[in-house]
């Protein structure tokens, strides 16, 4: 059975997104689950994105801001200072689809010990259409069986 005090870490990583970071960390710290380790990696952003992030400061766990190699560095870099059982990528950009959406998933009686990845469905919007695609819709030789953000 899920262990509903299970630490959920939750990494952003993040360059030179001033206009989407607030809505990430938002959706991030309004989470209903209350065993959340947050984690920015900033790739040392030079517009306002690290002014937004300090912001926040006493209620992101861990924050950085340094020159990287890219946005798999970065995701390392947040793997590296994780404490949880399970890790979460919330890009800049991205937002859980609800408040109520780690706190869900961790209240089924589902023993999520037998599993390496837990995964759901993902809600896309774009300019002009917004779209649901469902986990595991698809084959791993066509595309991602699920989206990063919804496991």
């Amino acid at each position: 059975m899920a262990n509903s005090n299970d630490l959920i870490s939750v990494v952003t990583v993040v360059y030179n997104a001033e206009a989407y970071i607030e809505d990430t960390i938002n959706s991030v710290l309004n989470q209903t689950y209350s065993h959340i380790e947050y984690i920015v990696i900033d790739g040392g952003s030079t517009d306002g994105t690290v002014d937004i992030i300090k912001k926040y400061d006493s209620r992101i766990s861990l924050w950085i801001s340094e020159s990287d190699k890219g946005v798999y560095d970065a995701m390392n870099k947040g793997i590296e200072r994780a404490n949880g059982k399970w890790i979460n990528f919330m890009n800049a950009g991205d937002m859980f689809y609800s408040p109520q959406a780690i706190k869900s998933i961790f209240a089924t009686a589902t023993d999520f010990d037998q599993y390496a990845i837990v995964y759901g469905d993902a809600e896309f919007r774009l300019r002009h259409i917004a779209y649901v695609s469902l986990a595991g819709e698809s084959s791993i030789d066509r595309f991602m069986p699920f989206s990063h953000q919804a496991s």
